[in-house]
This record gives C-alpha cells, sequence and structure tokens, in this order.
C-alpha cells in the first residue's frame, strides 16, 4: 500500500462539498424551472391560439366595428381590438418559440 502499509481515506474538503452542493443545487433548480416553463409555454401557446382564432373569427370584426361606431363603453379596455397589437404579439410569441426550437425540428 502507498500509505506505508495504512488504508486511509481520504476525505473532501470543504470547498470541494460546498461546490458539489451547490452545483446539485443548481442542477435541481434548473430542473425544476424547465418543468414550469414547459407548463408556461403550452398555457401561452393555448392563449395565442385562442386570440388568433378570435381575431380570424367573425366575431373580432364585430367587436371591431362596434367599438369604431362607439357602441362599446369608453372605459372598457379594448387592446384586442388593435389588429396590430394581437399580430405583434403572435410574432413575438413565433419568435420566442423560434429561438427554442432544435435545428431541423419540424415546424
Amino acid at each position: 500500500m502507498a500509505n506505508g502499509g495504512t488504508d486511509r481515506k481520504r476525505t473532501a474538503g470543504k470547498k470541494q462539498i460546498a461546490r458539489i452542493a451547490y452545483y446539485e443545487e443548481l442542477m435541481d433548480r434548473t430542473l425544476r424551472e424547465i418543468r414550469e416553463a414547459g407548463s408556461l409555454m403550452e398555457d401561452i401557446t393555448d392563449n395565442a391560439r385562442k386570440l388568433e382564432t378570435y381575431l380570424q373569427s367573425g366575431d373580432w370584426m364585430k367587436d371591431f366595428e362596434a367599438d369604431e361606431n362607439g357602441l362599446l363603453p369608453a372605459d372598457l379596455k379594448k387592446g384586442v381590438l388593435s389588429e396590430d397589437g394581437l399580430t405583434d404579439l403572435l410574432d413575438e410569441l413565433k419568435e420566442l418559440t423560434d429561438r427554442f426550437r432544435t435545428p431541423g425540428e419540424d415546424e
């Protein structure tokens, strides 16, 4: 044996243990965040799909025309009736998903 016949175990130093504990926590936190982000992304995608359907529906046009004709309450929040606002939001979501798309992944 290299230690003059004794078989002593070496123990890790405090810095090494702290480093491993730090990266273990970082790995756990990252995994939790990935899972939360996946769930959140599903919600965002579902909401965007609903907004896109609304924009392309006859209901959006009816609501838009009602606003144009002054038939809606003045204090009603109507950002959804801004076609540019909706398309900008949908474009932003597409850019976000494109950023995280794996190369070669089907669109």
